[in-house]
């Protein structure tokens, strides 16, 4: 195999065995700061609750509580995102739990929220 290579009209070229080809230099890629993160999912016929937290921060957390009612497309989304208020929905602080029941009004779902907490603290994430 023959190999030349030339600058030829600034113009970085080589040929291999007879044939010219024009050298690339790759693309630099984007640099991308991207963020991993844990998440727990629970799901009930009425409420789907997705718990999620940073790695690098164990002491914050945030629920995406999605309301099932009504078809797919009429259903509504809200981020809890405030620790402190789900620390006390979980310990049982009165006005958290006043506030939770202006927004999930069955009971049923309420304790099954609360357990949902549960397993959070069970896997250490308060």
């Amino acid at each position: 195999m023959l190999l030349e290579q030339v600058n030829k009209n600034n113009m970085d070229r080589i040929q291999i065995n007879g044939v010219w080809y024009v050298r690339e230099t790759p693309e630099e890629q984007e640099q991308v700061d991207a963020v991993f993160y844990q998440g727990c999912v629970a799901e009930t016929e009425k409420h789907c609750f997705d718990a999620t937290r940073l790695r690098e921060d164990f002491e914050e957390f945030d629920i995406k509580v999605t309301y099932k009612k009504g078809s797919q497309s009429e259903w509504k989304e809200d981020l809890w995102d405030n620790t402190n208020y789900l620390k006390g929905v979980f310990y049982g602080d009165p006005d958290a739990l006043n506030s939770l029941r202006k927004s999930i009004d069955d009971e049923a779902e309420i304790k099954y929220f609360i357990s949902f907490l549960q397993i959070l603290k069970d896997n250490n994430w308060f």
